[in-house]
C-alpha cells in the first residue's frame, strides 16, 4: 500500500523536476485516500501557488494548518498567499500566530515566522508589526536593535496612547542596549 509519505516524495520529485501537473495529480489522488493528511494539503497548496492558482492554494494550506498549526513552512506559504491576495487581515493573523509561537518556542522562532511575512507592504505600515519584531529582538537581548524597531513603530503610531507606549518601549530597549554595550 502506498503511504501519504510515499506520495509526498513522488509528488515533490515531480514538482522539483518541473512536472507540476503530475505533482498536482499525485497530491489530489493522495487526498482522496487521506483527506486529512497535512503534508499532502501543504504540497498541493505549493503546487497550486506555483501555478498561479492562489485561491485554491489558500484552501489547501488552511486545511494543512488545521492539522499542523505550528508548521513553519506552512505558515510561510500561508503568509505568501495572504500577501499575494492583498489580504491584510490574513497577514495580521499570521503575525498574531508568530507572536503566539514565540511565546511557546522562543523569540528566534517567532522572528522566523514574522520574517515569513516581512515583505508585505500593507502589514509593514501597521505599527505593531515593527513593534512585534522589536519585542522579540528585546527578548533576544538585542536592546539597540529592538529600539530601532520600536522607533519605526512609533513613526507609524496612530494615537497618543500608541505613541506613549512605543516611546517608552523604545527608550527601555535602547537603555538596555546601551548598558549591555557599556558592560
Amino acid at each position: 500500500m502506498t503511504t501519504p509519505e510515499d506520495i509526498v516524495r513522488r509528488a515533490t520529485t515531480a514538482f522539483n523536476a518541473g512536472r507540476r501537473d503530475e505533482a498536482r495529480q499525485l497530491c489530489e489522488d493522495g487526498l482522496i485516500g487521506s483527506p486529512d493528511e497535512p503534508m499532502l494539503s501543504h504540497l498541493l497548496a505549493a503546487v497550486l501557488f506555483a501555478s498561479g492558482e492562489t485561491e485554491a492554494a489558500q484552501g489547501h494550506i488552511e486545511t494543512s494548518l488545521i492539522k499542523r498549526p505550528d508548521n513553519a513552512a506552512a505558515r510561510l506559504l500561508a503568509a505568501r498567499l495572504a500577501r499575494t491576495a492583498g489580504d491584510f487581515d490574513g497577514a495580521l493573523s499570521h503575525l498574531d500566530r508568530a507572536i503566539a509561537i514565540a511565546q511557546h518556542e522562543g523569540p528566534e522562532r517567532g522572528l522566523e515566522e514574522i520574517h515569513a511575512i516581512e515583505n508585505s507592504e500593507r502589514i509593514a505600515t501597521y505599527p505593531f508589526y515593527a513593534a512585534a519584531i522589536g519585542e522579540l529582538e528585546f527578548r533576544r537581548g538585542r536592546g539597540e536593535v529592538a529600539g530601532k524597531y520600536f522607533r519605526d513603530a512609533l513613526a507609524l503610531a496612530r494615537s497618543p496612547m500608541e505613541r506613549k507606549f512605543l516611546e517608552r518601549r523604545a527608550e527601555e530597549s535602547e537603555s538596555v542596549g546601551q548598558s549591555a554595550r557599556g558592560a
